[in-house]
């Protein structure tokens, strides 16, 4: 696969330069900014504590049920391996809100719930998380610095082929071993966050599991229903997702560069809590997870033939168009 390096000196003479936004709202989407803006610290606590009730709950549900057959029960693993991928996705999602102090502006409270209620079950540290993110990838976007960039090159996700699902497939699978190999390296994880992560999942998870069924079998659910899904399953969502997320290569703003990932795979399984409305929260990282879907109709409605133009993706295999004749222009005045 090629190198940053080599992108670097073959194909593109940008990489210093961060790329420029692209795009000017229409003046009364900017009376609604304010509003959209707004965070709710309620509504985020709820969102994190659903998905926490999702990834906990499993192995008390398959106490409860009791399923004896082995195909009911394995119909049941793969559909709770599913369910709490999905729910860590989230979770994720929820710390890179949290990393933009989007749960509540204020900072001490904004942290410690996002650590507690999404980062550290995840294995990561809001404020971790947010040294890499901000400033490399935000202020320096499509830069040799960008964390996204350097993965979209290092992995040629533009080469990915999207034609039919099956060849889809198989450039996912292609790519993941070398993609997990270096997710925990980039995201920066450390003895300190392995041990964070791990006391977290005692206290709260494996815990309460060994008052009902003792702490071997508690290790062993803990094992088959989050270890599982989170080194196996976790990975391949979150490849999906971010190599759907930007098209570097032919682009020269931040608004052609962005992909807004809409569609109902994307919003349920792959881009949960509005992390699909991508190109919203480039050009407002301020506008929290749950006004994003709002903001981004509000700007389709109010700017059709400018914001109206950026790329959409409305199913895993679509690879989204953007009009040439409008590069460069001054979209939405």
């Amino acid at each position: 696969m090629s190198t940053l390096a080599s992108v670097a000196d073959d194909s593109d003479k940008r990489l210093d330069v961060p790329l420029p936004y692209g795009y000017k709202p229409p003046k009364r989407f900017l009376l609604l900014l304010g509003l959209y803006n707004g965070t709710n610290l309620t509504w985020s606590v709820i969102t994190a504590l659903t998905d926490l009730a999702i990834i906990v709950g499993m192995p008390f549900a398959v106490i409860l049920l009791r399923l004896r057959h082995p195909v009911a029960f394995g119909a049941f693993v793969i559909g709770a391996w599913i369910a709490v991928s999905r729910a860590l996705r989230g979770l994720e999602c929820l710390t890179h809100e949290a990393s933009h102090f989007n749960l509540t502006r204020s900072r001490i409270v904004n942290d410690v719930v996002g650590d507690m209620l999404a980062a550290v079950p995840t294995f990561q540290f809001v404020s971790q998380f947010r040294s890499g993110h901000g400033p490399k990838h935000h202020q320096r976007f499509g830069t040799s610095v960008d964390p996204d960039r350097c993965r979209y090159d290092e992995l040629e996700l533009h080469t990915i082929d999207r034609s039919n699902a099956w060849r889809f497939t198989q450039g996912i699978a292609r790519r993941l071993p070398q993609y997990v190999a270096g997710w925990f390296r980039n995201t920066g994880a450390d003895a300190k966050t392995m041990a964070a992560g791990l006391t977290w999942h005692l206290a709260f998870f494996i815990t309460p599991l060994a008052f009902v069924v003792g702490i071997l079998h508690a290790v062993e659910l803990w094992t088959v229903f989050f270890a599982v899904p989170f080194l196996a399953v976790l990975p391949v969502i979150r490849l999906i997702g971010e190599a759907a997320e930007h098209v570097y290569r032919e682009s020269t703003t931040v608004f052609d560069a962005t992909v807004s990932n809409v569609g109902i795979i994307h919003r349920v399984l792959i881009h949960p809590h509005g992390d699909g409305f991508h190109l919203v929260h480039h050009l407002w990282p301020s506008v929290p997870h749950h006004q994003l879907g709002a903001a981004h109709r509000t700007l389709i409605a109010a700017d059709p033939k400018g914001f109206g133009t950026s790329r959409l993706r409305r199913s895993l295999t679509e690879k989204p168009p953007y009009s040439a004749s409008l590069k460069g222009a001054n979209h939405g005045q």
